[in-house]
Order: structure tokens, then C-alpha cells, then sequence
């Protein structure tokens, strides 16, 4: 669901693939993830559009995403209400739940339990997850993606309450033998590699970075430091 930020939203239109009729009118920063979203959502939940979705895909079919003009995080709920009301004025049977633009916190917190309740204790099966290694073998992210993550890690501040939910998180979150067992494998083999072709385990260029980053570190922690020596 969009949030209120400085982004420009996407507002979208969900087709039916046989006769082109408008079906549903969305939002989104990202109107390929959210394509993708609407195919994971119709395995979950019974919405509408979920239901509507699930049957194309039973037929072999895919609803037609038709992407509209960019609006800024102050205009695109005016401009979502006005495309709803304006196809059902001429007579589209849309699927559409409400008028548009973002529900109130009741119906968000009974969408997020709901969406909770049904996800809750599902495991991916052994052939999804090989799938989904499949998928990104091979993947490189572009130096411009790279530099996304780098800014907006380096941007983040750990509030106390944030540290102390990783603490928690990684004091729950038990690596298993058999995962150890992987790891040290995956090494293995990694330094056999090298090996064989003559090639150091971490180049100069690697290394380097390591230290850099590792510099980073010890001087945002430095700097925290300071900061709850002066604000305690």
C-alpha cells in the first residue's frame, strides 16, 4: 500500500487480457513489483482482485498492467479517486474495495492481520526456493544500485530501540549445524578455486574496501558514542 513520502507514485490500471476492460486502478512506486505482488497476494487472500487474479492465472492467463503518469505523494490519491469514479461512471465493473487513495488505520491493521494470518507458519517447498536461487544466479546488481544501498545504509540512524530489536533478533535467529556445515563448504570450495587458478582469496581492491568499510564503522560508533555522552 503507498505511504506518504517525497517519491512520485505510479498510478496503474489492471486489464483483462481478453477484452481489454479496465478491472482495477492502483498505485505504486514501483508498478513492476507491485505486478508481482498482485500474483503473490491472489495465493493468500481472497480480496476481489486477489480472486480475479488467481482465476487468470489458473487459465494460463496474466491480468495487463496499463501504467499511467507519475503524480507526487500530494496529488495521487486525488487523481486514483477521480480514475475510480470516473470508470465506474461509465460503467466499469472495477474490483477496487474502496474509493481510492489510503484507507484509515482500522482497515490497514485488519489488511496486515489478515495478510499475517494467512502467511503465518508457510514454508516455501524445495522446489520454490530452488526456483527463486535459480533466478538470481547470475544476477549483478549495477554500480548505480550499488550506490542506492551504500547512501541509504549510510544514511540510516540506530536509535537505541533499533539496536536492541537486532540484539533480540539475532539472539533468537540460531544458525543451525547444518547450515554451519554449508558454510564451511561453500569456503572450501571457494579456496579451492583460488587455488587452482593461481589467484589470491581476496584481491587488493577487496581488501581495501573491507578496510574502508570497516573504518566507517568504528567511526559512526565513535561518533554515537559521543553523541549519548553529550545528550544522555
Amino acid at each position: 500500500m503507498p505511504q506518504r513520502t517525497g517519491r512520485r507514485f505510479y498510478l496503474y490500471l489492471l486489464c483483462d487480457p481478453d477484452t481489454g476492460a479496465v478491472r482495477y486502478v492502483g498505485a505504486s512506486v514501483s508498478p513492476k513489483r507491485r505486478a508481482l505482488c498482485h500474483k503473490g497476494m491472489s495465493k493468500l487472500v481472497d480480496t476481489r482482485v486477489a480472486v480475479w487474479v488467481r482465476s487468470l492465472y489458473d487459465q494460463g492467463k496474466a491480468p495487463v498492467m496499463d501504467v499511467l503518469d507519475a503524480k507526487g505523494p500530494d496529488e495521487w490519491e486525488d487523481e486514483e479517486r477521480f480514475l475510480i469514479s470516473y470508470l465506474r461512471f461509465l460503467g466499469f465493473d472495477l474490483l477496487n474495495m474502496s474509493s481510492g487513495g489510503l484507507v484509515g488505520s482500522k482497515a490497514c491493521q485488519e489488511h496486515r492481520e489478515k495478510l499475517g494470518a494467512a502467511s503465518r507458519g508457510r514454508k516455501q517447498t524445495e522446489e520454490q526456493i530452488k526456483k527463486r536461487v535459480e533466478s538470481r544466479r547470475g544476477y549483478v546488481d549495477t554500480p548505480e544500485v550499488r550506490q542506492k544501498r551504500l547512501k541509504a545504509a549510510r544514511a540510516r540512524v540506530w536509535t537505541p530501540e533499533n539496536r536492541a530489536a537486532a540484539a533480540e533478533y539475532g539472539r533468537l535467529a540460531q544458525v543451525t549445524e547444518e547450515s554451519r556445515a554449508k558454510m564451511r563448504e561453500a569456503r572450501r570450495l571457494h579456496r579451492e578455486r583460488c587455488t587452482a587458478l593461481g589467484v589470491p582469496l581476496f584481491t587488493e581492491e577487496r581488501r581495501e574496501k573491507i578496510r574502508a568499510a570497516a573504518l566507517r564503522r568504528e567511526a559512526n560508533r565513535r561518533a554515537e558514542r559521543e553523541q549519548l555522552a553529550t545528550n544522555p
